[in-house]
């Protein structure tokens, strides 16, 4: 699957490519109307043009898994990461993941990790999504001092 990244900028807008591998979920498949599939892409490329636009945020590919994945950093460190396109996988402190344990949307790892994986599939998640990794982008960039 493949998807583009608007960003405005100055004076004329970059599009970034990204390649994927990603398999196209069932809720997605060809049995179900275009819509739906539309929507997901749509949201995807909002959260990572949100994302991409964070002051100091580099955008690549995530050295975590197949090495394949959309990824963003800031100074050096990676922040954030999609896994198929309605999953993100952040990087929060402990506090924030916390105070996030009731969201259904949140998918948390068993042991004591700073990533964890959020649903969105909606633009009302997009928003809230964004919010969260302009903090877990903030974070990376007081530990990579």
């Amino acid at each position: 699957m493949d998807f583009c990244v608007r960003i405005e900028g100055s004076a004329a807008a970059t599009v970034l490519s990204v390649q994927t591998t990603w398999q196209v979920p069932n809720s997605l498949s060809a049995t179900t109307n275009g819509l739906r599939r539309k929507t997901t892409m749509d949201t995807t490329n909002a959260l990572c043009a949100a994302l991409s636009a964070i002051p100091g945020v580099e955008f690549g590919s995530s050295r975590f898994g197949s090495g394949s994945n959309p990824a963003w950093r800031v100074a050096g460190r990676e922040f954030a990461h999609l896994h198929s396109p309605s999953l993100i996988d952040l990087r929060l402190p402990r506090s924030l993941q916390t105070k996030l344990r009731a969201d259904p949307r949140a998918r948390f790892r068993p042991g004591r990790s700073e990533w964890l994986e959020f649903e969105f599939h909606a633009p009302a998640d997009v928003q809230q999504i964004a919010a969260l990794a302009r903090r877990a982008a903030a974070a990376a960039r007081v530990k990579s001092k």
